[in-house]
């Protein structure tokens, strides 16, 4: 248990935008569930992590090249 989180109120939104941000930085699915706690007052935050599943891959071509490097780029990342 985090001790700096005891006593400190659950809000969903906070729950929800930590949540949000682990997924799109990492590319893992997360999931998270509150259920009560063993005291009165007191909730659980359980949190589920999935490895992901998609790949994202980016392909681009453009004629903004140099001269000496050529009209025509294209890539992909």
């Amino acid at each position: 248990m985090n001790k700096n989180l005891k006593g400190k109120v659950i809000t969903t939104k906070n729950v929800e935008d930590k949540i949000y941000k682990i997924s799109e930085i990492y590319g893992i699915q997360t999931n998270a569930n509150l259920q009560s706690g063993d005291g009165y007052g007191e909730s659980d935050v359980i949190i589920e992590v999935n490895k992901g599943d998609s790949v994202t891959l980016i392909l681009y071509s453009n004629n903004y090249g140099a001269k000496e490097t050529g009209r025509f780029r294209a890539g992909m990342s």
